[in-house]
């Protein structure tokens, strides 16, 4: 997917300061059906946490307008379901690569099914949104906020253009994206189950390594590495 995704610090998600709502996935796709069709600002209803069995989904900040920047959320999937052993996350260095695997892994997952190209342009009056971003990393493993991975849960940030004609909310596309689409990527990139675990200890080993050996650059009196042929 192209550029996306949102860039709060790890632990302080932009939270809208209307009223939080809870309730279950079924409850979700209930409501976004019961508001097809309402001006497009009624979206901000639905912010609050959504129990979608294997994870939670948290709206954090609804656009208030089709064209405006998408709307925040936030997926998280509780260690008990996503399973991912401690020995993946429990230094830092593994961590940040873990969470570059995930988000990569995420990417994927959203490119596969089509839902960072979602949005159709028909016009004023046409169906709009429905596209999921997320943060794209570039070649470097570095530190980044799309995921996050600690003893308690995996989470993972994007952006959603909520669907809207004109600026009208589109529920039925609203809930088949949230409620359907979503929880398919989630299965296939965010729990350890659904992940070629070789590959993915194999290239956490190879970032800890690469790490390792840039610490021992000045014991050794060097300063960088020069491929070869350079």
């Amino acid at each position: 997917p192209g550029g996306g995704g949102w860039h709060q610090q790890q632990d302080e998600p932009m939270v809208d300061s209307y009223s939080s709502r809870e309730g279950t996935g079924s409850q979700l796709a209930d409501e976004l059906r019961r508001l097809d069709g309402r001006p497009y600002p009624a979206y901000k209803d639905l912010i609050g946490s959504w129990n979608m069995g294997d994870f939670t989904l948290l709206l954090d900040k609804a656009q208030s307008d089709p064209y405006a920047p998408p709307s925040h959320f936030r997926v998280r999937v509780p260690q008990s379901v996503a399973k991912f052993p401690a020995a993946a996350y429990n230094s830092k260095i593994r961590n940040v690569a873990l969470c570059d695997y995930l988000t990569r892994q995420l990417c994927q997952a959203v490119s596969a099914g089509g839902l960072d190209n979602a949005a159709e342009n028909r016009g004023w009056h046409g169906s709009k949104g429905g596209d999921v971003r997320v943060e794209t990393p570039g070649q470097h493993v570095i530190q980044r906020s799309a995921v996050v991975v600690n003893d308690q849960f995996v989470e993972a940030r994007c952006t959603i253009a909520l669907p809207a004609q004109g600026r009208s909310i589109e529920g039925h596309k609203a809930a088949q994206t949230l409620t359907q689409y979503l929880p398919h990527v989630v299965a296939k990139s965010l729990l350890y189950a659904a992940l070629n675990a070789s590959h993915l200890h194999a290239f956490l080993d190879s970032i800890e390594d690469q790490e390792h050996l840039r610490q021992s650059l000045a014991d050794h009196d060097l300063v960088a590495f020069v491929a070869d042929g350079s």
